[in-house]
């Protein structure tokens, strides 16, 4: 079987869950990592697109993540292969982020989208670890990055508070 047919297949099963739209948005995700437009994703280009996300990783950190789905064993990322990776961690992200929304309900017990210090003393209560009011003023000052008292649930989320709380 000629390569192409092989891709074309290989592109039928790893789409054939998703929606058009779900589709169209992983091929501008792609393009737009594909800084050369050779339609593949190299180690460079890898790291270069975690980096605009926010997230350092190195060349054999990318290196290892293409070796996951690298089917040709061409060492980069096709179009495929990329559909491969991202349905994985869509489903990982989407994973983490209702566990983390459950969590943060749990802590903020006025239902007011936001979490107190007060509310954040409480949940520290239930853990097994002793907190003394300065270590939790601490713990809410880190977490509490835009200073307004208070922490909404990208804050949250983005902080060490899931761990600190829930012991993760």
């Amino acid at each position: 079987m000629s390569t192409d047919k092989k891709s074309k297949r290989l592109l039928a099963e790893v789409t054939e869950d998703l929606t058009q739209e779900q589709i169209d948005e992983f091929k501008k995700a792609f393009s737009s990592i594909d800084l050369n437009k050779d339609g593949k994703i190299s180690k460079k280009e890898l790291v270069d697109a975690a980096k605009l996300l926010g997230i350092n990783i190195t060349l054999e950190e990318s290196k290892k993540l293409i070796e996951s789905v690298d089917l040709n064993k061409d060492g980069s990322i096709g179009f495929e292969e990329y559909v491969l990776l991202m349905k994985d961690t869509f489903l990982q992200i989407d994973l983490n982020c209702e566990r983390y929304k459950a969590s943060f309900m749990l802590i903020d017990t006025n239902n007011d989208g936001v979490i107190s210090f007060e509310e954040l003393v409480r949940a520290l209560a239930f853990n097994k670890e002793h907190h003394d009011l300065n270590k939790v003023r601490e713990i809410f000052s880190a977490a509490d990055t835009d200073g307004d008292g208070s922490i909404n649930f990208k804050e949250f989320a983005t902080s060490s508070l899931p761990s600190v709380v829930f012991g993760e």
